[in-house]
Order: structure tokens, then sequence, then C-alpha cells
């Protein structure tokens, strides 16, 4: 088998196992935790606060925004298998960071993981900054035992499928297609672009189900696009250019043939994110 056969083969097994993990708009609307009487709301805000409390102890003991991705990822595949009622995602969410790090190769403590999670979940009025919980606390031993119970219960309810496509590697092809072919990190407005893509993709794990509906090329794209929205000078290509050859610049939404359907949906769950997140900022300042 050539090199690019092989390539094209692991290719195409990614995107049959990454099919498996994509459900529809009536998949998600007859979850478990629906079934059980949950709403909708109850089920997404207890969903998404843990999914924040990944991205938080995630920011805050270091881990890659690609650990992070995957992590969250888990979680929301576990619970369109299981309810929050038989289980608090806030309980799950601990060994979701941890597992995700080992599927990613990256070296993370289970103490990091416990320790960070734990003063996360422990703020309140008498511990605004959360609670430090030290390994020879006895609370410490029940965390402990309480994540590796969780990691046995995320690979059995997931079966032990952990192949996980993310955007990251997608939008860095698409920038480099979209600016002369240059690595991002040589080019000003590629830089730029990337910058706040990244942001636009960390933001979108924790605040939509994007990555449960749609094809992660797709995400992809809609994050270049909104980035490049946001950056001066920076012109989208749409797709009637030509250069001195005579060659047709693809517009942005053709490097990857992008549904444009999933497209629009995309970006409007994305939208409807930071309009939610903005009033919840002006709720939460004072008045006069």
């Amino acid at each position: 088998m050539s090199g690019r056969t092989q390539w094209r083969w692991m290719m195409d097994c990614a995107m049959e196992q990454d099919l498996r993990w994509r459900f529809s708009d009536e998949e998600i609307a007859l979850t478990p935790s629906r079934v059980a009487g949950v709403s909708a709301e109850e089920e997404t805000s207890r969903v998404r606060a843990a999914a924040r409390l990944i991205a938080d102890a995630g920011v805050a003991i270091r881990v890659e925004p690609v650990a992070i991705g995957v992590s969250i990822k888990f979680l929301q595949r576990f619970f369109m298998l299981e309810s929050v009622t038989s289980v608090h995602p806030l309980e799950v969410a601990p060994a979701c960071l941890f597992l995700g790090c080992k599927c990613q190769e990256q070296a993370v403590r289970a103490q990091d993981v416990i320790q960070s999670t734990f003063k996360l979940r422990t703020r309140c009025a008498e511990f605004p900054e959360g609670e430090e919980i030290m390994v020879a606390d006895p609370r410490f031993f029940d965390e402990k035992q309480a994540l590796l119970k969780a990691e046995r219960d995320i690979l059995r309810v997931l079966n032990f499928d952990l192949e996980v496509r993310h955007p990251y590697k997608y939008l860095y092809d698409l920038v480099s297609s979209m600016h002369g072919n240059q690595s991002p990190s040589n080019n000003l407005i590629s830089k730029q672009i990337m910058l706040v893509a990244h942001c636009i993709l960390n933001d979108s794990f924790s605040g939509t189900d994007v990555h449960l509906r749609f094809d992660e090329r797709d995400i992809a794209a809609v994050a270049y696009y909104f980035a490049a929205k946001c950056i001066p000078n920076c012109e989208l290509s749409s797709g009637t250019y030509r250069d001195a050859t005579g060659a047709r610049h693809k517009a942005w939404h053709e490097f990857y043939t992008s549904d444009m359907d999933a497209v629009e949906k995309i970006g409007d769950a994305i939208i409807s994110m930071y309009k939610q997140d903005q009033e919840k900022d002006q709720r939460q300042v004072p008045a006069g």
C-alpha cells in the first residue's frame, strides 16, 4: 500500500467512525434524559455547565485546546447514551478531561485534574475561589476513586470508541490555502485569523452542540469565516477571482465543499451562543 493510499484509507476510516457519533435533530430531541422527563433546557444547562468545568479546569492546568475539545466531545457523546438523571454531568466531567488528555497523549496527573475540578466545583460564598483539596485530605481518596470509576463508565458507555475528529487541523489547512499556502505563523493576517478562529472553536465546544451534529470541516469553515470578518483588510474569496494564469481561486466554503445548509445552522448556533453570553453579562452588571 502506497503512502498516499494508506493516508486515504486512514481518512476514510476516521470519517466512518465520526459518522457513528453524528446525530440528527430527531435523535438529539430523544436523548435518554428527554425520555426520562428532563426538559431540553435543563439537560442543556447541566451538560454545558460540565463542559465549561472541563474547559476552565483544562486551562488552569495548561491542557492543550485540542485535548479540551476531545474531552468535551466525550462528555457530549456520553450523555447521548446516558441520562443526566442517572449520573450528574459534573461527576463525569473530571474523568472526561483525564481521558481526553490520555487520548491526545498529553501528560496530566490525576491529582492535577482532581484538584483543579474540585476547586471549581466548590466555589461558593464561603470559598469564592473554590476550596483547595490536598492529597492528605481524606476526601481526596474518594475523589480519586470517583474519577477512576467514572473513567471506566465512560469507556463502557462509549464502547471504547475513542476516535475523535476535531476542527483545528482543518482550520489550519483552510487558512494556509486561502492565504497563499503560507504557514499561518509566517503571515500576519493568517496568524490573526487563526487566533480568532481558535477562540471561536474553543467556545463552540462548551457553548453549543454543533460537534455532535455537523462535520468538523464545516465547523472549521464557519470559524474561519467569522474570524476573517473580524480582521481588518482581510478579503474573503468569493470564488470569482482569477490569477494571471487564469486559475480560479476557490471560495472559502468550496475548500471542503461545505454543505451550505449546515454552514448556516452552525453559524446561527455560534451567534446564538455569543448573544446568550452577552445577555448573561448584562444581567450580572449591577444597576446604577
